[in-house]
Parts: C-alpha cells; structure tokens; sequence
C-alpha cells in the first residue's frame, strides 16, 4: 500500500494576506493510492496541514483534519479532497502551505517519504501596520509608523 499527495491543479492561493484577517483558503489535496490493492472500506487517515516558512524551513502547525475517509480508493485512483483553513495571525513573511497526508500513520506503507504535499504558491503574510503623517502648523512633518 501507498499513498501519494499533491495538491491540487485547481488550488487558488492568494499571493499575500494580511496576518490575522481570518481568511479562509480553500486547499485541494489530491491522495493517490499507487499501491496494488484497494484501500480497505471504511479506512480512515488524518491529514495536517503546516505553513512553512520559505526562508527557513521553520513550520507553524496549522490544523489537523482526523478521520478523513479513503475507504475503497483502488490502486492508481485518486481522491480529491478540498480542505479550508485559516492561517495563524503571527505569521509574518512568505510561506508555503504543505499537506500531510496519513500524518499520525493509520496506513502501512511502502514509502512515508511521498505523504507530503507542497504548494507551489508561497503567500506572502504581512503584519497590520498603521502608518500616519501628520503636517503641523510650523510646516514640519512627522511620521509614524507602527504595529496597529
């Protein structure tokens, strides 16, 4: 038995968000059975989902789907599955989001080495920061520049 992961061709990530707005990033993830045999009926995986941060490496666990159903994929199919997430708001930076697919290992497998999923599209997290100039009496300016 083994799966494989990838996330889908369909995936539409946004280039940069504001940390913290709470959106919701749709992330299709396609889990291919290239085993020879069927995935038993009934068989359930959890899939993690990290945001890795492209300068490092360095990953912020994201969340965590359990009991995600596999049941009967036959060998060379594949099962698309469409999960929404919200980053974290501390993010600050670019970042890739990465699927693991079978994460707390459910599945005896082949190969572990191809469970996880990288898309290709980092996005870009930029902190809320409030910027103001104010011009006073004397014709000076001063600015401020600061978390918001």
């Amino acid at each position: 038995m083994d799966l494989t992961a990838v996330i889908g061709s369909k995936a539409k990530l946004p280039s940069m968000l504001l940390s913290g707005d709470g959106t919701t990033i749709k992330l299709p993830v396609e889990i291919k059975n290239g085993g020879n045999v069927a995935i038993a009926k009934g068989q359930v995986i959890s899939v993690g989902i990290v945001a890795r941060r492209v300068s490092d490496g360095a990953e912020v666990q994201v969340a965590t789907f359990n009991n995600v159903s596999i049941s009967s994929l036959k060998p060379d199919k594949v099962k698309t599955l469409n999960f929404n997430v919200t980053l974290p708001g501390d993010l600050d930076g670019d970042y890739q989001l990465v699927a693991r697919v079978d994460s707390s290992n459910q599945l005896v497998e082949n190969n572990e080495s191809n469970n996880e999923a990288v898309a290709n599209t980092p996005i870009n997290m930029v902190e809320d920061y409030l910027s103001l100039t104010r011009l006073d009496t004397a014709g000076a300016t001063w600015d401020y520049v600061g978390k918001a």
